[in-house]
């Protein structure tokens, strides 16, 4: 992803935001923001469990955008996640075009079983 990219995270989460652990870094993510849930990371020896996710999410977090559409993810969930919510896929995608200014997009099918590598032609 370019500085100020989008990525935009399709799912339906049908099984919900993830582990109770996962849950409760999002949490803490959500309560102390990101500078200061790192800054606690690097305070203690060692992660609790699962927060090595959280912390891996704000590494993408911190270069763009990340948009989430999560049509089966609850309300309460949706808020922990704290990525942009979005509600009309097609809009996003447009609106993310408009503010790259190129019609070109990546889709990326089973995301985390995949590494995308980009090659200049």
């Amino acid at each position: 992803m370019s500085p100020g990219g989008d990525i935009i995270v399709v799912s339906e989460c049908s099984e919900g935001i993830g582990s109770d652990e996962y849950l409760a870094a999002q949490k803490v993510l959500f309560k102390l923001g990101n500078k200061s849930f790192l800054e606690q990371l690097k305070s203690r020896e060692y992660a609790q469990i699962d927060e090595w996710q959280t912390e891996m999410q704000l590494k993408p977090m911190a270069l763009g955008n990340i948009h989430l559409y999560a049509p089966d993810l609850s309300r309460e969930d949706k808020k922990y996640t704290c990525v942009n919510q979005v509600f009309d896929l097609n809009q996003t995608i447009k609106d993310s075009i408009i503010r790259s200014g190129s019609p070109k997009i990546a889709v990326i099918p089973e995301g985390p079983y995949v590494i995308p590598i980009y090659e200049k032609k």
